[in-house]
């Protein structure tokens, strides 16, 4: 490594957590200024073959994605995903991360096939990693069921869900948020299904784990609560004679 400097690798970790301070806080040219240099430093000390690198093109395709510049962000996923495929192996658990990523974009631009495919490749690196991380089997579940939601095939959708809950319940606990996005799916389904005592209780565990994580304003919380006083009133309308 070369000595601390305005090139050295520390100085680009420390520009990426700016980057990802002022993405946070909806700086979106800051942001990406940081993530720029942080990928020049990187590219200049690491070389463009070396999966740091294609970490560093993941977060900038991140940042891309959340401001909805979707093929800047497809370019990126797809050249970091290669870099890591031919640095680490196609079975390397920063290549399903980086497949996972690439699915949410593809949802976003409603390549359903395209997410599905990508998806069940991720489950697959995660569940037979050597170490397997119960958490990323999760997220990739979750992921996949929610494609199959915005496809309208809950049979496909709920039991990805309902498993993905399990994994999250047994690995942190029944009060961790990171169960908060696969519970708040389950009960979208279960509403979509016409079970609304299903859909209550998961709306009312994921906004009671949510409101004492983040707070009542989370946007998790005031959508639970949407939904739950829509399910009240469709509760008490049916009761009218």
């Amino acid at each position: 490594r070369q000595l601390r400097g305005a090139n050295h690798l520390e100085t680009a970790d420390c520009l990426f957590n700016l980057a990802r301070l002022n993405q946070q806080q909806g700086k979106w040219k800051a942001a990406e200024a940081d993530c720029l240099r942080a990928v020049s430093i990187v590219e200049n000390v690491q070389g463009t073959a070396h999966p740091d690198f294609a970490v560093c093109l993941n977060n900038l395709a991140s940042l891309y994605h959340q401001q909805e510049n979707l093929d800047k962000a497809a370019l990126l996923y797809r050249r970091s995903l290669a870099i890591l495929e031919d640095s680490l192996g196609p079975s390397h658990r920063n290549v399903g991360i980086c497949l996972n990523n690439l699915a949410g974009l593809y949802r976003a631009q409603k390549k359903f096939a395209d997410a599905e495919a990508v998806l069940d490749r991720a489950l697959t690196i995660f569940e037979n990693s050597c170490r397997p991380r119960r958490e990323e089997i999760a997220l990739a579940l979750n992921n996949l069921a929610a494609v199959h939601l915005l496809q309208k095939d809950y049979a496909k959708a709920e039991p990805l869900l309902k498993r993905a809950v399990s994994i999250l319940d047994a690995a942190l606990g029944k009060q961790h948020p990171e169960v908060v996005d696969s519970l708040f799916n389950l009960a979208i389904l279960c509403e979509k299904q016409a079970r609304p005592v299903e859909a209550e209780r998961h709306f009312r565990r994921a906004e009671t784990i949510a409101s004492a994580t983040f707070g009542n304003k989370h946007p998790y919380v005031t959508e639970c609560r949407r939904h739950l006083d829509e399910l009240s009133r469709a509760r008490v309308g049916s009761r009218i004679i």
